[in-house]
């Protein structure tokens, strides 16, 4: 259990965009190191993973990029 706050859906999907870049970035690193030591069947293997992963960003980016649009909308009038 957690004292903090639940996260609101805006502050959600910064934090997955972000978390998302690290994790490629540190894949496309893995990546590089198996090539550079000759493993090139791993290095294909994890090109393959690399792939879904950037999937799985830009699925993160376009939920941030709702989440932004939704946050400057005008709400309508009530009443």
């Amino acid at each position: 259990m957690t004292d903090q706050p639940p996260e609101d859906l805006l502050t959600m999907a910064k934090r997955h965009v972000r978390e998302g870049e690290q994790r490629v970035a540190r894949q496309e690193e893995h990546i590089a190191q198996l090539a550079r030591a000759g493993h090139a069947a791993a290095a294909v293997r994890g090109n393959a993973v690399l792939k879904q992963m950037r999937w799985s960003l830009e699925l993160a980016r376009r939920h941030l990029a709702f989440e932004l649009e939704r946050q400057t909308q005008v709400p309508p009038p009530q009443g």
